[in-house]
């Protein structure tokens, strides 16, 4: 982006972890095995204080500063990433915690737009192929500026054009403009006046112009707009006299907008999708969005976005919500549930939520997918979440959460994927895995589970990935081989276990990587 600074905003705010590390030099990381190395992360992150705001952020870094930067990086590139941030802060005399995740963030966004310049020229030369290709087929594409994200290697985005019928029966053209070759559903309408407006305040809140975006005539039409999707009132069932074109889909991800976020979105009542991910968006989000009735698709990841999530939610057409990778405080928003209970996706993975996990998750009886990962979540898991029975995906490593893991998660027998890691839960893994019909990934290392290797986990037969590395299982390694038969890869470092290495490991047909250390 033209005039990209070189440094991080000092404005922004990443892991908020009060004065602890004031001192970094009197932090004791030293790390020997897996065990203490256990104990270390534990101690470190249940010495928190509590969440506090300091914007005393540093944005210049010395040669020998990002020297140490890479080399911490490298050293500690299996660490969880709260973790390694601690480590690389204790060799840094002058630089925090958040110091040193803000410059990881923006280092990888430096090296996301390197990526994009060595692309540059595979990129000219595809546009110029689209570019003659459609003057010499399209006789109104006088004027023909096809953007570069329509003709990279990895877009394999079927044309709208292409599509009969996807979203309007209106007649629809096909425009070259600064947007590519795509459906303009409501082109030849007026626009919703409302709409137009929203957009145009939308616009004003960002630092800079959104390629393809033109508000200079007052008679623009914004379905013509990159990212914007328009169908008529009269196939929304909207009792419009002058069948006007409504927004319903505002999809403007990875395009280095920085800014805040409007409250004029909550005029787009008829929006369905709003994906506004991996840009540089800060700020809370307002509270309006919360309420919009059409909304389906709400993907606002990859972001500096703080703040808390309001008390009131009520979105009843909901199925996505992707908030991932922010700053976002406060406790998880189970208010979501009430009227949502279509939601099948809800992500909030690494950001700065808190608290115990409270009651009301079950009311989200469509949940296929919840990602809570890397926040600061602690207590128990609620019983209703066992009452989610299409889950599929169940992500809470990386938190505080504590407790026996309940043998209700049996229930859940549509699970694949099940990522307990680094927490502080205890006791017995309960004997529950025959309940699985399709697990196949599951991870419950850097616990302080007990006791013996479930037998229902030791004969699984659709198990690929199984780690309980750095906890207190003990007995002898048990695993059914012939029953085991999609196992891949095997981590059982760093518990009490004793015994020889089971011989029967050599005969799992699938198994390639494995650790033993114990």
């Amino acid at each position: 982006m033209a005039g990209e600074s070189n440094y991080p905003p000092s404005s922004s705010i990443l892991i908020p972890m009060g004065n602890y590390y004031t001192n970094p030099a009197a932090l004791n990381l030293s790390v020997n095995d897996g065990a203490s190395q256990n104990n270390s992360s534990s101690l470190l992150l249940d010495s928190v204080p509590g969440l506090k705001h300091d914007t005393g952020l540093a944005v210049e870094w010395s040669v020998e500063e990002q020297y140490k930067l890479e080399e911490g990086l490298a050293k500690y590139a299996n660490e969880p990433n709260i973790i390694r941030y601690i480590k690389i802060a204790a060799l840094l005399h002058d630089k925090t915690v958040r110091d040193v995740a803000l410059r990881c963030r923006w280092m990888t966004r430096k090296r996301r737009k390197q990526d994009d310049q060595i692309l540059g020229k595979k990129v000219k030369d595809r546009k110029d192929k689209m570019e003659s290709f459609l003057k010499n087929n399209m006789s109104s594409a006088s004027s023909v500026n096809v953007p570069a994200y329509l003709l990279t290697a990895n877009h394999h985005e079927e044309s709208d054009c292409m599509r009969s019928g996807a979203y309007d029966v209106w007649p629809v053209k096909c425009d070259a403009t600064e947007a590519g070759t795509r459906m303009l559903i409501g082109s030849e309408l007026d626009m919703q006046p409302n709409d137009l407006n929203s957009l145009r305040t939308f616009l004003e809140h960002l630092e800079s112009g959104i390629q393809g975006w033109s508000t200079n005539s007052s008679s623009v039409n914004c379905c013509n707009w990159a990212g914007i999707t328009c169908n008529s009132s009269s196939s929304l069932g909207l009792n419009d006299l002058n069948n006007s074109a409504r927004v319903v889909k505002l999809e403007l991800g990875r395009r280095r907008n920085v800014g805040n976020l409007s409250d004029s979105l909550r005029n787009l009542d008829q929006l369905i999708t709003l994906n506004l991910s991996q840009n540089s968006l800060r700020g809370s989000v307002p509270h309006s969005l919360f309420h919009l009735p059409n909304l389906e698709i709400l993907d606002l990841s990859n972001n500096d976005i703080s703040g808390l999530f309001p008390s009131s939610i009520n979105l009843p057409s909901i199925r996505v919500v992707n908030i991932s990778e922010n700053l976002i405080m406060g406790s998880l928003p189970v208010g979501i549930c009430v009227n949502s209970t279509n939601i099948s996706v809800m992500n909030m993975k690494a950001n700065l939520l808190s608290g115990i996990l409270p009651y009301g998750l079950e009311n989200c009886s469509s949940l296929e997918d919840l990602s809570l990962a890397t926040n600061f979540l602690n207590g128990s898991l609620p019983e209703d979440l066992f009452r989610l029975s299409n889950l599929t995906n169940l992500a809470f490593q990386e938190n505080q959460l504590s407790g026996q893991l309940s043998g209700l998660i049996g229930n859940l027998s549509n699970l694949v994927h099940v990522d307990l890691s680094i927490n502080h839960f205890s006791g017995n893994i309960p004997d529950v895995f025959h309940s699985f019909v399709q697990l196949r990934y599951f991870s419950a290392q850097s616990n302080s589970f007990s006791g013996r290797i479930p037998t229902s986990l030791a004969n699984s037969p659709t198990i690929a990935s199984l780690s309980l590395r750095n906890n207190s299982l003990g007995g002898i390694i048990d695993l059914n081989c012939s029953a085991m038969v999609n196992l891949v890869s095997l981590n059982l470092a760093t518990n009490l276990f004793h015994g020889n290495i089971p011989e029967n490991l050599a005969t799992c047909p699938r198994l390639r990587d494995f650790g033993f250390f114990f």
